[in-house]
C-alpha cells in the first residue's frame, strides 16, 4: 500500500499511533446500537478535526472517509494490483501521455440526492489549487505534475500533464471529490460540512459525539453494490488496553491495533479467543525520526549520522514491537517494487557515534558533550498516544545520555505535537507515513518546495535529492529503479530521517464479522465487511 497516499504519495500521518499510552475513562455505549447484529463498532484511537482529507491530511481521517463518506475518481485495489475506476468509469491517456481523459460515473447522487457531475470535479481542484485552502500537502502531490484542467462535459473531465509520472494515479487516490453544490460558499477551510461530510460513498455521515463516536449509516441509494453492513459506529476509544476491555464486554467488534502486551492477552484470554480472530498485515509505510536540519546544531549531516548510530533500532523492534516490526533501511518499505535490500540501515554503534560527535566539534568534557562550551541539549517530541513510541525513546534518551548527550522527552497531545510540527517548532520527533498505492513517493518528505509549508518537516534542502525525487516521478521500470537506489544511498549519508521499522499491525476481530484482508488499507474497506452468518 504506498498510497499515503502515494500521498500516496501523500502520506498519511501517525501510524505511530499504534499503542495507546494514556489513561481514559470507558466512554457511555450507545444504547442504540448495543442490540443491533447489523452494527459495525471499531476502536478509533484518536479523534480527528475535521471529516476532509484533502486538508491537513492524517492517516485516520483517511480510513474513516476515503471510499466510505466520500469518494475520489480511482483507487488501489490490493487486490487486483491495479487503480480501478470510482467515480471515474475509465480513463485514457493520450499517445504521448501528456492528457488524462477521465469519463465519470452517470446517475451517481450525492448523500442529499444531487446529482455528480464533472463541476464537482472541477470545483474540488480549483479548491485544491487555492492557496488560500489548507491543503498544501494535499496540494503538493498534484500540483507539480498537472497544467491544467477543464470539464469538457457533465461527464468528461480533462487533465492536462506537465510532465508523465508514474505516480499520478497514485496521487488521484487520496483526492476525495467534494460537492460544489454544498460547499462553493464560504471558507472551505472552517465550513460546517467538515464535521459532517456530504459524500457520495456507501455510507452517509449520521452524527458526532464529540470525545464519544463518529456514526455512519448505510447509503440505501448507492450507485454501486450496497453495504452489507447498516451502520458503523467509529467509537473513540485512546488505549488499546480499554478497547480490549470493551471487546470483551461485548462493546466493541473490531480493535483495529493492538500492542504486543494486548496481543498476548488476545491470545491467553479464553473468552476474547473464542470471540476473537486475530488479523494482521504489514503496513505499507514506515516509522522514522525527523530531525529539524533548520536547527543550527542539527544542520550537519555528521551529527546527523552521530544520531543515527545511538539508535538501537534492532532492539525496538524485538524487545519492544516483539516482533510486531520490522526494521527497514530507509524510507521504501519492503513492498516496494523499488526497495532495495542491498542498502543497509544505519547500525547501532555507539563508539563510532563518539567518533563522529567528536569530528562535528560535540566534545566530551566532565561527562557532557558540549559545542562552543554550550552543553548539547535536545528534545524529541513523541505523540502522547503511542506506547511504543515514549518506550523506544527512552532509549534513545539513554544512549544519548551514554554519549553526553541531554535529551528531553515531550509526550504531547496529537493536535499540539501537530501544530508544533507544522510550525518547525522541535528538535526531533517520531512520525510515520503509510502510502495508499505500492510505491513510495518521498517528494513530500523530502523536496525542497516543501519545507516551508508541506510536510518536509525536517526543512531539508539538497539538490540533489529534488533532482532525484522529480526523476523518480516521471522514470519507470529498471530507470526509476536505480534512480531510487541512488536517493537511498544519498540519504543514509544526509540522515534527515533516520528511518526505524514499518508495522506489522496486529488487531482483533470479532468472528460474527468476515472481512477483506490486503497489505493495504483495504483494512478498513468498512463497506466491504460481512455478517458472518450473511455469507454462509
Amino acid at each position: 500500500m504506498t498510497r499515503i497516499c502515494a500521498r500516496f504519495c501523500l502520506l498519511s500521518l501517525l501510524w505511530l499511533m499504534t499503542a495507546g499510552g494514556c489513561r481514559q475513562s470507558s466512554p457511555q455505549p450507545d444504547a442504540r446500537v448495543a442490540t443491533e447484529s447489523s452494527v459495525l463498532r471499531i476502536g478509533l484511537p484518536t479523534e480527528p478535526a475535521h471529516l476532509v482529507y484533502m486538508l491537513r491530511p492524517d492517516a485516520w481521517t483517511f480510513r474513516l472517509t476515503a471510499n466510505q463518506l466520500l469518494e475520489g475518481l480511482v483507487r488501489y485495489d490490493p487486490r487486483q494490483r491495479r487503480y480501478v475506476g470510482v467515480l471515474a468509469e475509465r480513463w485514457d491517456w493520450s499517445k504521448d501521455f501528456s492528457e488524462l481523459t477521465l469519463h465519470l460515473r452517470r446517475g451517481v447522487r450525492w448523500h442529499d440526492g444531487k446529482l455528480f457531475s464533472a463541476e464537482d470535479v472541477r470545483f474540488t481542484f480549483d479548491r485544491l489549487y487555492d492557496q488560500r485552502v489548507d491543503a498544501a500537502s494535499t496540494r503538493a502531490a498534484i500540483a507539480p505534475i498537472v497544467a491544467d484542467y477543464r470539464s469538457v462535459d457533465a461527464h468528461t473531465f480533462l487533465i492536462r500533464c506537465k510532465q508523465r509520472s508514474s505516480f499520478f494515479l497514485q496521487a488521484l487516490a487520496s483526492l476525495m471529490i467534494l460537492p460544489k453544490h454544498a460547499m462553493s460558499q464560504g471558507d472551505l477551510n472552517r465550513h460546517p460540512l467538515l464535521r459532517r461530510p456530504l459524500g457520495t460513498g456507501r455510507y452517509r455521515f449520521a452524527e458526532w459525539l464529540p470525545g464519544r463516536q463518529i456514526s455512519l449509516e448505510r447509503n440505501e441509494r448507492y450507485w454501486g453494490q450496497r453495504a452489507s453492513i447498516r451502520r458503523v459506529v467509529w467509537r473513540i476509544v485512546r488505549t488499546p488496553q480499554l478497547a480490549l476491555q470493551l471487546a470483551r464486554r461485548g462493546e466493541l467488534d473490531f480493535v483495529p491495533r493492538l500492542q504486543p502486551a494486548q496481543v498476548e492477552t488476545l491470545t491467553g484470554d479464553g473468552t476474547l479467543r473464542r470471540a476473537f480472530a486475530r488479523v494482521e498485515r504489514l503496513v505499507p509505510g514506515t516509522a522514522f525520526v525527523v530531525i529539524n536540519t533548520r536547527r543550527p546544531l542539527l544542520a550537519r549531516s555528521i551529527v546527523r549520522r552521530a544520531l543515527a548510530h545511538s539508535l538501537d533500532v534492532e532492539r525496538i523492534v524485538q524487545q519492544i514491537m516483539q516482533g510486531q516490526a520490522e526494521r527497514v533501511p530507509s524510507l521504501y518499505w519492503p513492498g516496494d517494487p523499488d526497495f532495495d535490500p542491498a542498502i543497509k540501515p544505519p547500525t547501532y554503534d555507539p563508539q563510532l557515534a563518539a567518533r563522529l560527535f567528536d569530528q562535528a566539534g560535540w566534545k566530551l568534557s566532565a561527562g557532557k558533550r558540549r559545542h562552543r562550551d554550550q552543553p548539547i541539549e535536545l528534545s524529541l517530541m513523541v505523540p502522547s498516544v503511542s506506547r511504543s513510541a515514549l518506550r523506544w525513546a527512552t532509549l534513545f534518551q539513554q544512549s544519548l545520555a551514554e554519549q553526553g548527550i541531554a535529551l528531553e522527552i515531550r509526550s504531547l497531545e496529537w493536535s499540539t505535537f501537530l501544530k508544533r510540527l507544522q510550525a518547525r517548532d522541535f528538535d526531533l520527533a517520531a512520525l510515520g507515513m503509510q502510502i495508499a498505492g505500492v510505491s513510495t513517493d518521498l517528494y513530500l518528505q523530502l523536496h525542497s518546495s516543501q519545507a516551508s509549508d508541506g510536510q518536509n518537516y525536517a526543512g531539508y534542502r539538497d539538490q540533489r535529492v529534488d533532482r532525484l525525487l522529480e526523476a523518480i516521478r516521471q522514470l519507470s521500470g529498471q530507470q526509476r529503479k536505480q534512480a531510487v537506489a541512488k536517493l537511498q544511498r544519498l540519504l543514509v549519508e544526509e540522515m534527515p530521517l533516520i528511518p526505524l521499522f514499518t508495522l506489522r499491525e496486529i488487531g482483533a476481530l470479532s468472528r460474527r464479522f468476515v472481512a477483506p484482508t490486503a497489505e493495504s488499507d483495504a483494512w478498513y474497506d468498512i463497506g466491504r465487511f460481512r455478517l458472518r452468518s450473511a455469507v454462509r
